[in-house]
C-alpha cells in the first residue's frame, strides 16, 4: 500500500487528484489503509485522555452562593476570631454539585471546624450522598437504594480548630451530580435559636487521575470514540482531505467527544452502535464505487454524515440555552396565532420568518406531544442542517469546475466534491449550534446556502422569494446578504434581476405585517429593543473580536470603537460589492465573498454573539471546491469558532441553562484562562485581515470561467 505523502493543501491538478484516485479504485476501497486511520486516530484519542486529566477541584466556600454549585441551607457567613469566614451548619445543611460526572469514584474534602462550646454534645455527623438530579425514570432515589452513607465524622478532641475530613465518593450507575447531606447532632446556645451542629469552611470534590480507566470498562467510552473518530477518518482519507486536513477536522469531533463525555458515557452502547453503522456507510460507499462507475457516492457520505450529527444529539441533553425562548414562542403561537403576535409575547425577538415556521413546527409538536421538548427542538434544527448540507452538494453538483483554479507562478488543483461534503458534514464548528446548543442560527445558513443555489441555477422568481424570506429571518443575515441580492441583476441581467425581486420581497412584507397586526406599537417595540439598539450588555462578551481586545470586560464602549469597527466593517464591504459589480461573480469569488462580509462584521462590529459566524461557513466550505486556496480560512475559521463557542459555554456567574458545568478536566482549566481569549481575538483578526488580503489578491486577475452552472460533469474518482 503506498501511502501518500504530507499534504500540501492538495497542490496538484485536478486530473492528477482524479488519477490517483481511478488507479487505487480497485483496491483502496477495500485495502482499507489502516496506517493513516491508526496514527490519527491514535494521536486524538492520546490528546482526549491528556486533557482529561483532572487539574482542578470544584470548589464550595463558606461563600458561595447557593444558585450554581454552592452550599444550601448553611447560616449566613461569619468571621472567627481567628480571621477565617465560616458558616453554622444546620440540621439540613447540604452541598451540591449538580453536574458532577459519576462514572467514577470522586474525593470529598471538607474543611471543617467540629469545636463546641463546653458543656455541648461532641458533633457526630453522618455523611450522606445522594444524586443531584432526578434518576432517570422518575422514582425517588430512596426507592432504587441510591442514598447512602458514605463517612461518619466524629469530633476528636485532640484536634482542635479547621481540620481536613476526606470522604471517597464509589461510582454510580444512575443519577446525576452529587448532593451531600450531614446528619448530625445539634445544639443551641443561649441568646439564638438556630440549631447549630458545626462551621463549615470549605468543600473540594476532585477526581482522580485514574477515572479514565473508568470509560475503559465498565463504560467503553473510550473505545467507541476511537472507533467512531476511527470511521469518520476512513471518510475523510478517502474523500482525499489528506493528513492535516483530515486531522484537523477529526480534531473537533475529538474535542466535541472530550467536552460530552461527562454526560454521554452511560450510552456509550448506543455510542459503539453508531460507530459501526458509520463503518457500515464506509462499506457501503466501497461497494457502490465498486460496482459503479468509480465515483465516490455521495448517498453514503450524507448518511455518514447524518449519524455524525445523530450522536452529538445524544449529548448534554440538559443545556437548554434558548432553546427555551423557541418553545416558549410555540406556546405563544400557538395559543393566539400569528396575527399581531408580537403584541402577545414581548420576549419575541426574531424577525418573522421563525414565527411561521414555528407554526408549522406545531402542526406536528402538538399532536405527538413533543411542543415542550428541547430534543425535540435540537433534531428539527439538526435536520436544517442536513438540509443545508445537501444543498452545498446540490451548488457544487450543478456548478462544477471546469477550469483549474490557479493563482500566479502556483498551480492548484480543486478538492473533491466529496471532499467538500466531508469538510462541511463533519464540521463540529458549524453543526454545534443547531445539535448540541438548538439554536436557530441555522435557519439563516440554511437560506443562504438556499439563495446561492437558486441564483446560480438562475431561477430568478425562486431566488427573489428566498432572498426575501432570508431578509426576514434575523437581522444578522444582513451580513451576507447584500452580496446574494447583488447576484441576481448581474447574474440575469438588471431588468430581469430586479422584476424578480420584487414578488418575494411583496409577500414577505405581507408576511411580515401579518405578524405584526398592523401594529405600529408592536413594530416600534421590535426595532428599539435592547439587543437590536439601546444600551449594550458588554457585561459577559460573547464574541472575542476587536471589541474584546480594546475593551476588556468595560461595560462602556467609547464612540471611537463603534465607528472603527464600523468603518472596517464597511471598508471589506464595499470592497467586495465592488468587485462583484464590475464582474467577479463566479462562485470561486463569492464564496469568498460572503465569507468576508460575514466574519469582518463578526470580528470588528460590536454586539456580537459567539453564533454569528457561523452562516457563512458553509459557503467558505464550498468555495474550497473552486479555490483550495480557502482551505486554509476555512479551517481556521472553523477551529476558531468552536473555540470561542466553548469559552462562553464556560463563562462563570452565568445561569446554568446558559453554560456547560463546571468541570475537574484540563480542557476546562485551558478554556478558563483569559489569554485564551485574548489569542482568539488576535487570531480571528489576523484570518480576516488574510482573507480580505486573498479576496483582493484572488479577485485583481481576469474572471475565468470557474463553473458551469446546471452542467453535470461525468464521474471521476475524485468526485
Amino acid at each position: 500500500m503506498k501511502l501518500r505523502p504530507a499534504f500540501k493543501f492538495n497542490r496538484t491538478s485536478p486530473a492528477s487528484l482524479n488519477q490517483t484516485a481511478n488507479e487505487n479504485t480497485s483496491s483502496a476501497w477495500w485495502a482499507i489503509p489502516w496506517i493513516p486511520i491508526l496514527l490519527i486516530t491514535g494521536l486524538l484519542v492520546g490528546l482526549i485522555v491528556f486533557l482529561s486529566l483532572p487539574t482542578r477541584p470544584i470548589t464550595i466556600t463558606a461563600e458561595s452562593s447557593p444558585d450554581r454549585d454552592g452550599n444550601l441551607l448553611f447560616s449566613g457567613v461569619e468571621t472567627h476570631p481567628d480571621g477565617y469566614k465560616f458558616s453554622w451548619a444546620t440540621a439540613e445543611s447540604s452541598l451540591l454539585f449538580p453536574d458532577a460526572p459519576r462514572y467514577a469514584p470522586l474525593r470529598l474534602t471538607l474543611r471543617l471546624n467540629l469545636q463546641r462550646p463546653a458543656g455541648q454534645p461532641p458533633a457526630e455527623i453522618r455523611v450522606i450522598e445522594r444524586p443531584a438530579t432526578p434518576t432517570e425514570d422518575g422514582t425517588s432515589v430512596e426507592d432504587q437504594g441510591l442514598e447512602r452513607q458514605v463517612a461518619l465524622i466524629k469530633f476528636d478532641p485532640a484536634k482542635q480548630g479547621p481540620q481536613d475530613y476526606v470522604v471517597d465518593l464509589p461510582p454510580r450507575e444512575h443519577g446525576d451530580g452529587v448532593l451531600v447531606t450531614f446528619a448530625t447532632n445539634t445544639f443551641q446556645v443561649p441568646g439564638d435559636r438556630r440549631d447549630l451542629a458545626f462551621m463549615f469552611l470549605q468543600a473540594n470534590l476532585s477526581m482522580q487521575p485514574t477515572h479514565l480507566r473508568y470509560l475503559i470498562w465498565p463504560h467503553f467510552y473510550l473505545p467507541a470514540a476511537a472507533l467512531f473518530l476511527a470511521a469518520v477518518i476512513a471518510w475523510c482519507w478517502r474523500t482525499n482531505l489528506g493528513w492535516i486536513t483530515t486531522t484537523i477536522i477529526n480534531g473537533q469531533l475529538a474535542y466535541g467527544l472530550l467536552m460530552s463525555a461527562q454526560s454521554t458515557w452511560r450510552i456509550s452502547w448506543l455510542m459503539l452502535l453508531i460507530a459501526l453503522a458509520l463503518w457500515g456507510t464506509f462499506f457501503w460507499g466501497s461497494w457502490r464505487k465498486r460496482t459503479g462507475e468509480g465515483q465516490i457516492p455521495i448517498l453514503p457520505l450524507l448518511v455518514a454524515v447524518a449519524l455524525v450529527v445523530g450522536l452529538f444529539l445524544l449529548t448534554n441533553d440538559n443545556l437548554e440555552g434558548d432553546t427555551v425562548y423557541y418553545i416558549n414562542w410555540s406556546h405563544s403561537i400557538h395559543q393566539y396565532g400569528i396575527w399581531d403576535i408580537y403584541a402577545h409575547d414581548a420576549s419575541l425577538n426574531y424577525l418573522p420568518l421563525i414565527v411561521y415556521l414555528l407554526w408549522f413546527y406545531n402542526l406536528l409538536a402538538y399532536p405527538l406531544g413533543f411542543q415542550d421538548s428541547i430534543l425535540a427542538w435540537r433534531i428539527f434544527a439538526s435536520i436544517l442542517f442536513l438540509g443545508m448540507v445537501f444543498l452545498i452538494y446540490l451548488i457544487g453538483r450543478t456548478n462544477h469546475p471546469t477550469t483549474p483554479a490557479t493563482a500566479p507562478g502556483k498551480s492548484k488543483g480543486s478538492l473533491s466534491l466529496a471532499a467538500v461534503v466531508a469538510l462541511v458534514g463533519f464540521n463540529l464548528s458549524i453543526f454545534y449550534n443547531p445539535t448540541v446548543w438548538g439554536q436557530s442560527d441555522i435557519i439563516v445558513s440554511l437560506m443562504l446556502a438556499l439563495c446561492f443555489y437558486l441564483l446560480y441555477r438562475k431561477q430568478v422568481y425562486l431566488a427573489g422569494f428566498a432572498l426575501a424570506f432570508t431578509a426576514i429571518s434575523k437581522p444578522q443575515a444582513l451580513f451576507v446578504l447584500p452580496l446574494a441580492i447583488l447576484l441576481l441583476p448581474k447574474l440575469v441581467g438588471w431588468r430581469k434581476g430586479i422584476l424578480g425581486l420584487i414578488p418575494g420581497f411583496v409577500v414577505a412584507l405581507a408576511l411580515s405585517l401579518i405578524a405584526f397586526g398592523f401594529n405600529q406599537a408592536a413594530f416600534l417595540h421590535y426595532w428599539t429593543q435592547g439587543q437590536l439598539a439601546g444600551e449594550y450588555r458588554y457585561d459577559f462578551p460573547a464574541a472575542y473580536n476587536l471589541s474584546y481586545l480594546l475593551l476588556d470586560l468595560k461595560a462602556e464602549v467609547p464612540t471611537w470603537v463603534a465607528v472603527l469597527g464600523f468603518g472596517l466593517t464597511g471598508l471589506a464591504i464595499l470592497l467586495v460589492a465592488w468587485r462583484t459589480f464590475f464582474g467577479m461573480t463566479g462562485l470561486a469569488y463569492t464564496t469568498l465573498g460572503a465569507a468576508l462580509m460575514n466574519s469582518a462584521c463578526y470580528v470588528f462590529l460590536i454586539k456580537m454573539k459567539e453564533r454569528y459566524l457561523g452562516y457563512a461557513l458553509p459557503l467558505l466550505g464550498l468555495g474550497t471546491l473552486y479555490r483550495p486556496t480557502l482551505l486554509k480560512p476555512f479551517l481556521a475559521l472553523s477551529w476558531l469558532n468552536l473555540v470561542n463557542l466553548s469559552i462562553i459555554m464556560f463563562q462563570s456567574g452565568r445561569s446554568r441553562i446558559q453554560t456547560l458545568p463546571e468541570n475537574f478536566y484540563m480542557w476546562g482549566s485551558i478554556l478558563s484562562q483569559v489569554w485564551l481569549r485574548k489569542a482568539v481575538a488576535v487570531a480571528f483578526i489576523v484570518t480576516v485581515v488574510y482573507m480580505g488580503w486573498l479576496y483582493w489578491r484572488e479577485t485583481k486577475k481576469a474572471p475565468a470561467p470557474q463553473e458551469t452552472p446546471g452542467v453535470v460533469p461525468a464521474p471521476t474518482g475524485g468526485e
